[in-house]
């Protein structure tokens, strides 16, 4: 076999240190191009993120629930304790008038 010479033609690429230009349409209208994105497909992004917001807040209010479940205080403790600080407060007015009837005779 003959060993024949062929011009091949080639072209070589490179980055030069003085000037890159790495991708310089990406960053060309940036603003614009993301308020395109958003403005065309807003109902798609709503739809998306609706459901998923909806139900991440719903398990955080579930799960706040349940953690503050065993601290509820029954009816019946309430209505008691109202009445204990009603005849709290009634002893110590009574108290107070049967100090000045004591005192005041003195």
């Amino acid at each position: 076999m003959g060993k024949i010479p062929v011009k091949i033609k080639s072209v070589v690429y490179g980055l030069s240190p003085f000037q890159q230009k790495v991708m310089p349409g990406l960053w060309k209208d940036f603003t614009s191009k993301v308020t395109h994105k958003f403005t065309d497909s807003w109902l798609g992004g709503v739809l998306l993120v609706g459901p998923v917001a909806g139900v991440y807040t719903y398990v955080q209010s579930y799960q706040e629930r349940e953690k503050l479940e065993h601290r509820r205080i029954p009816t019946q403790m309430v209505y008691a304790s109202r009445d204990r600080q009603k005849e709290k407060t009634e002893r110590s007015s009574l108290d107070h008038l049967y100090m000045q009837m004591v005192f005041s005779d003195c």
